[in-house]
């Protein structure tokens, strides 16, 4: 029993006449069989590329993962500075209080009489020198908290974009079978040796 494809002219016999032959040994070629070649070797070369594709994209995807796991780590860590942060700021907001109400107390008692006549309770320098201290406070105690207010927004914005590179990551991942169509270049190919067996007798 010979197949072949219907209409294909034979362009090679293999074997000759009283030859022995053995099952599945190819007889002839037929006029398709270069064609045919071809298609097979096409379809085979498509489907390597494909799955080292595949591949290539699943290394990547898995980068961009752990990039995102990353960030999400680094988004954590934002909420352990913002704490110390609110903790200097405190720390800073009492020291300022502070010095204000000793700043106020001592020009309270600026304009209090000593005992004796021109006697001063708190002088002059004194009074200065807690004018700057205060001023001082109040100072550092503002750029504090200024920079709380940027690890608020730093932090706010760092768990957003590591949420977004998430997404991405799983996005990727997600549209590797319809990017790289393994399953259909293996029907191809099939189809391809069925093609190429047919033109061999």
């Amino acid at each position: 029993n010979i197949n072949g494809t219907p209409g294909d002219r034979l362009v090679k016999l293999c074997v000759r006449l009283d030859d022995d032959v053995e099952q599945g040994e190819k007889l002839a070629e037929v006029e398709s069989y270069a064609l045919r070649a071809a298609e097979l070797e096409l379809a085979e070369t498509q489907l390597a590329e494909a799955a080292n594709r595949k591949t290539a994209e699943e290394a990547v995807a898995d980068a961009n993962e752990e990039e995102a796991d990353i960030a999400l780590k680094q988004a954590e860590l934002y909420k352990h500075d913002k704490q110390a942060q609110e903790k200097k700021v405190k720390g800073l907001q009492d020291a300022y209080e502070t010095s204000r109400n000793d700043l106020k107390r001592l020009t309270d008692l600026r304009h209090t009489n000593g005992s004796a006549s021109g006697e001063e309770i708190v002088s002059e320098q004194q009074l200065e020198h807690q004018k700057l201290a205060t001023e001082k406070a109040r100072s550092e105690f503002e750029a504090a908290n200024d920079e709380l207010l940027k690890l608020q927004e730093s932090a706010v914005l760092a768990y957003q974009q590591a949420l977004a590179k998430k997404k991405t990551a799983q996005a990727n991942i997600e549209r590797i079978p319809s990017l790289v169509q393994i399953e259909s270049l293996k029907k191809q190919v099939e189809l391809a040796k069925r093609k190429d067996r047919k033109s061999v007798v």
